[in-house]
């Protein structure tokens, strides 16, 4: 089942003199308010995100495929909708000296640091993933979609957030991999947009 996360502003009015002019500064009837353009964590302000792929967990889309890059760019769109600001950063989350053991999290947030340019309060590691559920004549693969967020100061995990389609779509068994992923692409930017609505719901709420 899809997993939905919906974040609600809270208005506290305080009226006092000039309440008046106050109301007056509020947007028309039918306009969207600008969204506060930070999240709160752990006593942290998160304003800078560094967006990193993790296509080493099983069933991970690779990096160049469309599945994976409509979902980065729905959960980047939705996170500058949010008013945050976001850059993309490729680190190496495996250590190829130690037999391609997974690094730490705080691993990982010290060798984003080192990108050109960098500048972030959290560091998020976003996957697409593909799971099959097996018939006899056919399979029925469908998406599935990762972020777990480490705080740029020291990589303590702030939440992780998933999203699983709702959606079974049967193919043959000939659609291989590249195919599945061709396939299912389509519904990627839901998976990057949802999961992104997570975390700024999830950094809202405080440490987790």
């Amino acid at each position: 089942q899809a997993r939905l996360a919906f974040g609600g502003i809270g208005v506290a009015f305080l009226l006092a003199a000039g309440t008046s002019a106050f109301l007056a500064q509020l947007p028309a009837p039918g306009t969207a308010p600008a969204t506060a353009p930070a999240a709160a964590a752990g006593g942290q302000r998160i304003q800078r995100v560094m967006v990193v792929i993790d296509d080493t967990l099983p069933g991970a889309a690779p990096r160049d495929s469309r599945a994976l890059q409509a979902t980065l760019a729905g959960f980047r769109t939705e996170l500058q909708r949010a008013g945050f600001t976001v850059q993309e950063g490729r680190v190496p989350l495996l250590d190829e000296q130690q037999d391609n053991v997974r690094r730490s999290d705080a691993e990982i947030v010290q060798l984003a640091r080192r990108q050109p340019q960098a500048a972030f309060d959290a560091v998020v590691l976003l996957t697409t993933q593909v799971s099959i559920e097996f018939a006899i004549q056919s399979q029925a693969p469908y998406l599935r979609g990762k972020a777990v967020a480490l705080r740029g100061s020291d990589g303590r995990n702030l939440g992780t957030f998933d999203w699983v389609s709702p959606t079974r779509t049967t193919m043959p068994y000939a659609c291989d991999r590249a195919c599945i992923l061709e396939n299912l692409a389509a519904e990627a930017p839901l998976a990057g947009t949802t999961l992104a609505a997570n975390l700024v719901a999830g950094l809202n709420a405080g440490p987790r």
